[in-house]
């Protein structure tokens, strides 16, 4: 009979928990279900179901015992395990604002040109819940144009015609909050993020003068992703964010004069954009 339970409890035990107390367990883990674990373990010559709150687990793998195509040495991090993180993303970013009616053929070419440009960051979350958590986002976006022989109004300088150049950044920083949904295969899940905070809008340009566009408002950014361990203490991903914010008004700067413009409302900037990150993340 014990011969039996044994060649049974090895057929069906394949998973492995690890208590806070570093204790490890062969058992077939049934299932997960609001934060309690239901496994199967064998306990003196007798297979036992019982429940363990998941708070009670710092790692858990199904399959650990029959995967004989990764080494030991090599196991994957419990994503919904960790307390702090911090993640540092970058990729591409492109401004979806629509262009005012009535702007000619040449100025729109040279908006659309500035849509496209890139965009690094961080996050810096701590996991108050094995799915749940909340931290900082820090987003930097940059894009640049330039066009020649272009003739424009200036309130301040008048018509001037020459080459007109922009550098443009927009700097987001704000809480986040963040859910990880871990797939069971232990290797990867599925993760979003949203963030509200305060954005800060630089436009350094130059036309025969230099001068300076400079903003802030109130944005929200709402990221929607993958992530997928690489070891121990690190893992990689992807997400794709929609970031929005408007600017009303901004303040207008020469090395000699500056003032602050208000827009009327059908004038408002909007600076909204879709961004596309890889990340890697630092379980600390």
């Amino acid at each position: 009979m014990m011969l039996y339970l044994i060649c049974t409890v090895n057929l069906i035990a394949q998973d492995l928990v690890v208590s806070n107390e570093n204790d490890s367990m062969k058992c077939k883990i049934i299932g997960i279900r609001d934060d309690i674990v239901q496994l199967t373990i064998l306990k003196e010559e007798h297979l036992i179901d019982t429940l363990i709150p998941l708070r009670e687990i710092s790692y858990y793998r199904y399959k650990y015992f029959n995967d004989s195509r990764k080494s030991r040495k090599n196991q994957l991090v419990n994503l919904e395990d960790k307390k702090f993180s911090l993640a540092l993303n970058g990729g591409a970013g492109y401004r979806i604002a629509h262009i005012r009616d009535g702007v000619s053929d040449i100025v729109k070419e040279y908006l659309n040109g500035l849509r496209l440009g890139y965009q690094y960051g961080g996050e810096m979350t701590f996991y108050f819940a094995h799915k749940f958590g909340a931290g900082l986002k820090i987003n930097s976006y940059h894009a640049s144009n330039s066009i020649n022989n272009i003739t424009l109004l200036f309130p301040q300088f008048g018509y001037q015609t020459g080459t007109l150049s922009e550098k443009i950044s927009v700097l987001f920083v704000g809480p986040s909050f963040n859910i990880l949904l871990q797939d069971k295969s232990n290797r990867g899940g599925l993760m979003a993020s949203l963030a509200l905070g305060y954005v800060d809008f630089t436009d350094k340009a130059k036309m025969n003068y230099s001068f300076e566009l400079k903003g802030n408002t109130v944005g929200v950014f709402l990221d929607i992703g993958y992530e997928s361990t690489l070891g121990p203490k690190s893992t990689m991903g992807f997400h794709v964010s929609a970031f929005s914010a408007t600017l009303k008004h901004y303040e207008f700067i020469t090395p000699s004069h500056s003032e602050t413009i208000e827009f009327d409302e059908e004038y408002y900037e909007s600076l909204a954009r879709v961004d596309v990150s890889f990340f890697f993340r630092f379980i600390l």
